[in-house]
């Protein structure tokens, strides 16, 4: 389902995965971001709690018993600048 979610955001919310640099490497690390997100004045940062909802979701059970559009967030990114950082899915491997 992650896999899923990440792809609507990017084909459908217009976001686009921004690989994660530390220091002089680049992990497998990576954050979703609009495409004006560096220029922007304001910016919403969304990071997500702990448990199995990943970067992009409000909540599975949405997902599962409602709908994508109801239990993601693709399309809130088209209100404002917008930075989804994706913790779970940071590793410097």
């Amino acid at each position: 389902m992650n896999e899923i979610v990440f792809q609507l955001l990017e084909d459908r919310g217009g976001l686009r995965r921004v690989p994660l640099k530390v220091g002089a490497e680049f992990g497998n690390s990576f954050f979703f971001a609009t495409p004006d997100w560096e220029e922007s004045k304001k910016l919403m940062i969304l990071i997500h709690g702990s448990g199995v909802v990943r970067a992009g979701q409000w909540a599975r059970r949405l997902i599962m018993n409602e709908d994508l559009d109801k239990g993601t967030q693709v399309n809130i990114h088209r209100l404002l600048a917008t930075v989804l950082v994706a913790p779970k899915e940071m590793s410097l491997d």
